[in-house]
């Protein structure tokens, strides 16, 4: 069970990690005016804050 959480947990920490990262590009194209690879990022953006709250629902439900 422990090592289950553990994975849960590292899967999370991935995740927020691939979040910052793509908050971070997303930034840059809006600052240099890339308009249509402002948009791709946002749409991955959106993909993986979804993907997040998803996990983090499913990570509450394994806890419970």
């Amino acid at each position: 069970m422990i090592t289950e959480n553990d994975d849960s947990v590292d899967a999370m920490n991935e995740l927020m990690r691939k979040i910052s990262i793509k908050e971070t590009q997303l930034k840059i194209a809006q600052e240099s005016n890339l308009i249509q690879t402002a948009e791709a990022l946002e749409n991955q953006l959106s993909q993986l804050q979804q993907e997040n709250e998803y996990q983090s629902g499913a990570f509450r439900d394994r806890r419970d």
